[in-house]
């Protein structure tokens, strides 16, 4: 595993199934009973989960090739550990997906056998199923077929310099102002955009999401701020960015998460989009969706079980 890239071992703890060895029951002749069996794993199933059903009772992940996938469930609890679940996935057998890769659709396919990747002990993960794609092209999300419209986006590696450079000061201007800035030793450092994508909702407005951040370099202990925000803008001349949502955490490196977008879109019969994305920690992972709201305004409206290590 070590000699992975960082994503692919996140890759393969979220669609490999951990194997334990099994406890050696100690010889002892003075007792003869029998111990009950283990109690067969189950599945927490919240009947009231914060997942919107109308995009589809799961969705699916690519895993390190593009015929694998991980079976994310949204309706097991978020407390719960994976490596004590059994989601069943013979229903899923069959069911054609759509899948999409930057907001653009590349592509259905169907669900097929169960998979099994080694992964190291002790670690948690979805499913693994394989897909019956007939080519190799790389893809981030799929759903049920017919359940989600995906919004074509584009990230601010890709735009031109002016735009980029612009954009870039409108974020650094949004992060100034987000609130909970409660560590005063960073106070007047700039903020770094790490990464950023944009989009045009259905109702005409533009959004972005960016990940930024901010690093006290202190000899021994540097300190990171890690702030997350989703930001708004109607596309009159002169318009400015307003700030939506946003999420801090500061704190050491190791402790700092990173985030990358899944995808953009709405899901079925919904007139409000959605936001998609994976918090990566340590060598797990955690999905999550915020929602928009009426006012203009969006919240998180669903986080998953961590899977990883």
């Amino acid at each position: 595993m070590g000699a992975f890239p960082r994503r692919w071992l996140v890759a393969l703890l979220a669609i490999g199934a951990c194997e334990r060895p099994a406890v050696e029951r100690a010889n002892d002749t003075a007792l003869s009973t029998v111990p009950p069996p283990a109690p067969p794993l189950v599945t927490p199933i919240v009947t009231d989960a914060a997942w919107d059903t109308a995009a589809g009772l799961a969705f699916l992940v690519m895993g390190a090739h593009a015929d694998q996938a991980a079976m994310v469930v949204p309706f097991v609890d978020t407390a719960a550990s994976l490596d004590t679940v059994k989601v069943p996935l013979t229903p899923w057998r069959g069911t054609t997906f759509d899948f999409f890769r930057q907001g653009q659709p590349v592509g259905t396919a169907s669900a097929g056998d169960s998979i099994a990747l080694d992964a190291p002990e002790d670690c948690s993960a979805w499913p693994a199923i394989r897909v019956a794609r007939g080519d190799s092209t790389g893809w981030t999300v799929a759903f049920p077929s017919g359940r989600f419209a995906a919004l074509a986006m584009d990230s601010l590696a890709g735009l031109a310099p002016r735009d980029s450079a612009g954009l870039t000061r409108e974020l650094a201007r949004v992060a100034s102002g987000a609130p909970g800035d409660t560590a005063d030793a960073m106070r007047g450092l700039p903020y770094v955009i790490h990464r950023a994508w944009r989009t045009t909702l259905t109702n005409g407005r533009q959004l972005v999401m960016a990940e930024v951040d901010r690093t006290l370099n202190q000899e021994a202990s540097p300190v990171h701020e890690h702030l997350l925000l989703v930001a708004e803008r109607d596309t009159t001349a002169g318009s400015r960015w307003e700030l939506a949502w946003s999420e801090r955490m500061v704190g050491g490196e190791e402790a700092i998460e990173s985030m990358d977008l899944m995808v953009i879109g709405t899901a079925r019969g919904r007139p409000e989009p959605v936001i998609l994305f994976a918090r990566y920690l340590g060598d797990g992972v955690i999905y999550a969706m915020l929602q928009r709201e009426g006012s203009g305004r969006w919240r998180l409206r669903w986080t998953s079980p961590y899977v990883g290590c």
